[in-house]
């Protein structure tokens, strides 16, 4: 019988689960499986995923911006969480909008 190899590739998922692993402070224990060998660069722990167009501004995605206000919300606080978000006039993390998705990221940060 012949053997069928069907592979595919998600970017915006992977970034999404690291984001959320990094939000959720996950470390490796090094037991984690074989990465794929088709990675074009190893993912570090050392904050979001630039962007690959060269751009000096990291761009992020909605799951970024959710999993910095739920890590936050965690250490911070659901009500400074909250600040946050009226600071861009919303209620919630999906009213934002996404111009706004930097900013909200660099005042989590230096919150």
């Amino acid at each position: 019988m012949n053997e069928i190899l069907i592979k595919i590739e998600v970017p915006e998922i992977a970034k999404a689960i690291n984001n959320l692993a990094q939000a959720i402070g996950y470390k490796s224990s090094g037991d984690e499986p074989a990465k794929d060998k088709t990675e074009k660069k190893p993912v570090e722990d050392n904050g979001p995923v630039k962007a690959e167009s060269g751009d000096t501004d990291t761009e992020y995605t909605i799951e970024d911006v959710r999993a910095a206000f739920a890590d936050y919300a965690k250490t911070k606080g659901k009500d400074a969480a909250k600040s946050i978000l009226s600071a861009f006039g919303v209620t919630k993390v999906t009213s934002l909008k996404k111009s706004d998705y930097n900013s909200a990221i660099k005042m989590i940060q230096e919150g």
